[in-house]
């Protein structure tokens, strides 16, 4: 199985509201490299907003990213859950908001951000609310969760941390929390992307990972080209 790239793209497609010019880089990388998966995080607003349907540039742009040729591309809703804290209501909310946006820009999954590493019940009902409207799930736990997470969704970040502070030794894999279904998430990292390192994560067989120089609120790392080439190489 080939290393993805999972992308949070925090930021909106363009200053003006009415464009994809600072989603261009990604989607140009995605039709460029129709066999490297890519798992494309959307945020409108901490979450879906508050509207039934996201702002123009956002029903315009996610299927630039999706084309019927792009079938290397997830794009997951995000969803908070404050450390498995957040009210219910809250996030089964969130989920259905995406699921009613219209079929050309709802996501195929959704992303649970600020997980709980012990909190298993409560992201499995999520996850089960989830997968009534979609296909895919991830969820963000930032560090090594409860084992048993990894039966209840499709892909955990099993690591987000600072470029400087992460040790290939962060991340425990075994039959029961497998490679595949991990990724790293890696931020305040150097301008030009890390090789090795990324060699060395797909050697491990991750499923996804992201090194970036640049807030997930800004937008994409500065040497983003290069990035995505280096992973594309090391499959």
């Amino acid at each position: 199985m080939s290393i993805g790239i999972i992308v949070p793209v925090y930021f909106d497609p363009s200053e003006d509201g009415n464009s994809c010019t600072d989603w261009q880089p990604l989607i140009s990388a995605v039709s460029s490299h129709p066999d490297l998966p890519f798992f494309i995080i959307v945020n409108p607003d901490s979450g879906p907003g508050s509207g039934k349907k996201p702002d123009s540039d956002y029903q315009s742009c996610i299927p630039e990213l999706r084309t019927s040729a792009n079938t290397n591309v997830k794009i997951l809703g995000y969803v908070s859950t404050q450390q498995g804290t957040r009210t219910s209501s809250k996030v089964t909310g969130d989920i259905s908001k995406y699921a009613g946006w219209g079929s050309a820009y709802r996501p195929d999954g959704i992303f649970f951000d600020e997980g709980a590493s012990n909190f298993v019940s409560v992201y499995s009902t999520w996850a089960t609310d989830a997968y009534d409207s979609f296909s895919f799930v991830a969820l963000n736990s930032g560090v090594e969760p409860n084992a048993q997470y990894f039966s209840i969704v499709d892909l955990i970040c099993t690591a987000e941390n600072f470029y400087a502070d992460f040790s290939l030794s962060d991340i425990t894999i075994s039959p029961s929390a497998p490679a595949s279904k991990q990724s790293v998430i890696l931020h305040d990292g150097p301008t030009t992307p890390d090789s090795t390192l990324i060699s060395e994560l797909e050697s491990l067989g991750i499923g996804a990972l992201y090194l970036t120089d640049v807030a997930y609120d800004v937008g994409l790392p500065s040497e983003w080209t290069t990035f995505v080439g280096d992973v594309n190489s090391a499959n």
